[in-house]
């Protein structure tokens, strides 16, 4: 009685950067989905078929993280290797103490290693003043080096307001580095005040001359108005000198802005070539825009072959969109050889990181046995996740189930909820399901006035 559906859910996620200094970056993404879906009515002559369309969604913007290195205790390491010194000794024939004797050592024992850990601190305390020395009288390299090792927590403990400080120094004196880095923790707030102005300005002087970190930084915040006025002209600009110098980030989100003409005149077929750079570097997001280009015909020459070459690379780096467009493939064989059973594999691998469409789709697959195992019990999972999400026809089709007591105990009762949960949200099979339940009382009190109601709104003539 329910017919699966394919659906193709492109365009979408997040671009992150991956940071050569030891800082992560900020992202932008985009996002399209088109839809194609069955309806699937109790009644026999209850169709419900729609046609396919298209949506795109745009404007996904997201800000990656920073990767901060663990934080290293020097005491604690200097302590484990007093005690295993110790345990080493222990492994020898005990000797007999009094407990007045045995508790004279253990004191003494402690008090040992008290001693040797405030050693062990006086000496890492000199060692930083001596490092913050040969910092202040050297080169603006010698300030950004220290700034790293107090960022990292790499061989001198973790502090980060100090690291701040060094970066400061040294981008006072023209670093690039030391100034992306200033300015990505002044974005965040991290070791010093958020002031995402002066982070800005920051960004600003590093990526002039070159750098392609920070420039991709400036564009971002362009792009999104985030700390500064929003401008895309400029931030078009600005990813454009990131992207002309291999950076598979900037490259992505400038094609978006290219596709779409967000901020700047639409050139799709410029995009194909900027998302087609950023792929070959292993951009999942640049993979699956530029597999949707290929499927569509959108800016290039349609061509399927490509397009399941792509999303196949998306997919199998866990782009759930990808998945699901894969699947959609194999289980058609549109461009690609027919597969059912690799497709309901890439349906599960995106609906268990819950993607609507590929929920929906594989519960079809699952209830009618599509190239697959017939499981009314998973099916009922799938689809019942599908209905939660809100989609209509999975609602229709969970309905049914209910209705008829498969993959779950029957419940006409439920399936009126869920028919009427559909039907308010314009779903004609479900208004249809739901009026005929009325009618007759089939289920639930029969309730002739909200039938003729759903039925004349379904567009039924009522006698």
């Amino acid at each position: 009685m329910r017919a699966s559906s394919i659906s193709c859910a492109v365009l979408s996620g997040c671009c992150q950067t991956s940071r050569e200094t030891s800082f992560s970056s900020t992202s932008l993404g985009s996002r399209c989905k088109r839809s194609n879906a069955r309806g699937t009515s109790v009644s026999g002559n209850s169709d419900g078929n729609s046609d396919m369309n298209t949506r795109l969604v745009v404007g996904v913007l997201t800000l990656a993280g920073s990767a901060l290195c663990t934080f290293r205790c020097h005491g604690r390491h200097l302590q484990h290797r007093q005690v295993t010194q110790r345990r080493a000794k222990g492994f020898s024939r005990p000797k007999v103490h009094t407990p007045d004797v045995l508790e004279a050592e253990v004191v003494g024992a402690a008090t040992q290693q008290d001693a040797t850990l405030d050693a062990a601190a006086t000496l890492a305390a000199a060692a930083r003043e001596r490092l913050e020395d040969m910092a202040a009288a050297g080169t603006e390299e010698d300030k950004f080096k220290l700034g790293d090792m107090l960022f990292k927590g790499e061989g001198i403990e973790q502090d980060t307001a100090r690291a701040a400080y060094w970066f400061e120094q040294a981008a006072e004196r023209g670093h690039k580095k030391a100034q992306s880095n200033l300015g990505e923790m002044l974005y965040r707030g991290e070791g010093v005040p958020q002031d995402k102005k002066r982070a800005f300005r920051m960004l600003q002087l590093a990526g002039e001359p070159p750098m392609r970190e920070a420039q991709f930084n400036v564009a971002f915040m362009l792009h999104t108005g985030d700390g500064v006025k929003q401008d895309k002209e400029k931030a078009a600009e600005w990813y454009m000198l990131a992207a002309e110098q291999g950076m598979p980030r900037a490259q992505t989100n400038l094609a978006y802005m290219l596709r779409t003409g967000d901020g700047i005149p639409e050139d799709k077929e410029e995009a194909v070539h900027w998302y087609a750079q950023a792929a070959v570097e292993g951009d999942v997001d640049a993979q699956n825009c530029l597999a949707e280009m290929y499927y569509a015909g959108d800016g290039v020459q349609a061509d399927m072959g490509k397009a399941a070459k792509w999303f196949t690379k998306a997919a199998d780096q866990g782009k759930r969109e990808a998945q699901h467009n894969i699947a959609a493939m194999l289980q058609t064989g549109n461009g690609l050889d027919e597969d059912k059973p690799r497709a309901a594999d890439y349906f599960r691998k995106s609906a268990e990181q819950g993607f609507t469409e590929s929920a929906y789709s594989l519960s079809c697959m699952l209830d009618s046995g599509d190239g697959v195992e017939v499981n009314k019990d998973e099916a009922f999972k799938w689809v019942s996740k599908a209905a939660e999400d809100g989609h209509l026809q999975a609602q229709t089709n969970l309905g049914a189930m209910y209705y008829l007591g498969e993959g779950v105990a029957q419940d006409k009762a439920e399936a009126a909820k869920v028919f009427e949960k559909a039907a308010k949200e314009g779903h004609i099979p479900c208004m249809k399901n739901l009026g005929r339940m009325l009618q007759v009382g089939d289920g639930i009190p029969q309730d002739k006035d909200r039938s003729n109601y759903w039925l004349r709104k379904a567009g039924e003539v009522i006698n």
